[in-house]
């Protein structure tokens, strides 16, 4: 359980990253895009969930193949933290609480600067 946590923290960090470089954190869907991508992050691991036989095992193969890396680091923190430590997700979820206030306060930042907001 602690691993798919982590999964999602990455998911997330991943995601605001990605709109905080790119200045995308000023649309209004950029905070259910954080959501989305904590989804994507956890996505190789769907196979635990779903019973088909057959989507099982592709999702399976995606999982064990470093391809499953383009979900913000799946295979790589599966490999390199196979004992499922504790500390690992405690950064992944300090890295997103992190990237959460620096994404709030770019965001009100952006709201502050903007004159019809101070005006009511």
């Amino acid at each position: 359980m602690s691993m798919a946590l982590a999964h999602f923290a990455a998911g997330v960090s991943g995601t605001l990253l990605i709109l905080l470089v790119t200045g995308w954190y000023k649309h209004h869907l950029a905070p259910h895009a954080t959501f989305v991508g904590g989804f994507w992050g956890v996505l190789p691991d769907i196979h635990h969930i779903v019973s088909d036989e057959y989507i099982t095992e592709l999702i399976q193969l995606v999982h064990r193949h470093p391809v499953a890396d383009i979900f913000f680091l799946h295979y790589t923190m599966d490999v390199y933290d196979s004992s499922n430590s504790k500390w690992v997700t405690f950064g992944c979820l300090v890295l997103m609480v992190l990237l959460l206030c620096a994404f709030a306060y770019a965001r009100h930042r952006k709201l502050s600067d903007n004159p019809c907001y101070l005006n009511g």
